[in-house]
């Protein structure tokens, strides 16, 4: 019949449509970026079942997802375990993402997706759901901020794991510049 030719993809994004996702140079990029935003990494301490980390860093993270926090009052969070104790680790990953799935309300996308794909035999993050209680000193005193979903982070450590054969492997994050 009478199909359309599909018009051919640029090999860059016109610069009118990245231009809202860019940040300045060396900030971080996305909405968050370019409304000025740099999450910044504070010392806390961590208990996690019967192991306690007396100094890690924490910080928010997300872009989309953080801008929602007022709404829903409920931020993502990066936690190093390594940055100021150098080989600190929990099973092997010294870097915890705690995501807070505002914007996914079965809570399963993302656990369920990257269990299909380990099952299928492509490398992807173990995930698990965390109960998250915050304590900050004369302020509040176990504060439950909710249920998260404990992702696993992607560097170094997860490919160096010996589920994908020891260390090696490219890790690619996308950005806009």
């Amino acid at each position: 019949p009478n199909a359309q030719a599909m018009p051919a993809l640029p090999e860059r994004l016109p610069p009118q449509f990245v231009a809202g996702f860019l940040a300045p140079e060396g900030k971080r990029n996305g909405i968050s970026g370019q409304s000025g935003r740099d999450f910044e990494y504070v010392r806390a301490a961590l208990d996690f079942d019967d192991r306690h980390f007396d100094d890690v860093a924490v910080r928010y993270k997300g872009n989309g997802t953080y801008n929602a926090v007022p709404k829903f009052g409920k931020p993502s969070f990066k936690i190093d375990l390594n940055k100021y104790v150098k080989g600190q680790k929990l099973a092997g990953v010294s870097t915890l993402n705690l995501h807070s799935n505002i914007t996914e309300p079965s809570w399963m996308n993302e656990v369920l997706a990257y269990r299909l794909y380990r099952d299928a035999g492509a490398p992807a993050p173990r995930t698990a759901y965390a109960k998250v209680y915050v304590t900050i000193p004369g302020s509040q005193t176990r504060k439950y901020l909710g249920l998260y979903s404990l992702v696993e982070n992607v560097d170094t450590n997860f490919f160096a794991d010996a589920r994908y054969g020891g260390p090696g492997g490219a890790i690619f994050k996308p950005v806009t510049r």
